[in-house]
């Protein structure tokens, strides 16, 4: 069994490995990249990486994440969780 088996890897890299070899090797593994690219880079669908389409799909996938978190925090009574004092720390 391998270390990265039922998790999903996350390649950070420098911009000198944004090959489009590199990252099809990632890709190709299933990982993720995180990698700088320089500011005129087109993504893989063509667009701007700060294209007013791209920008939104990005707020969708947050505001997902954001409503998860406030429905289980709501649903397990987590909201009244004490952890924002020292002493809420120690009576968790």
């Amino acid at each position: 069994m391998s270390l990265n088996h039922g998790r999903t890897v996350i390649v950070l890299a420098d911009t000198e490995f944004g090959t489009v070899d590199f990252l099809a090797a990632v890709r190709q593994r299933s990982w993720r990249a995180v990698v700088g690219m320089r500011c005129n880079r087109k993504l893989w669908d063509g667009s701007d990486p700060y294209s007013g389409v791209y920008l939104v799909s990005l707020g969708r996938q947050r505001w997902a994440i954001e409503g998860f978190f406030k429905t289980i925090k709501h649903r397990f009574g987590l909201h009244y969780f004490g952890q924002s004092t020292k002493l809420g720390v120690y009576r968790g």
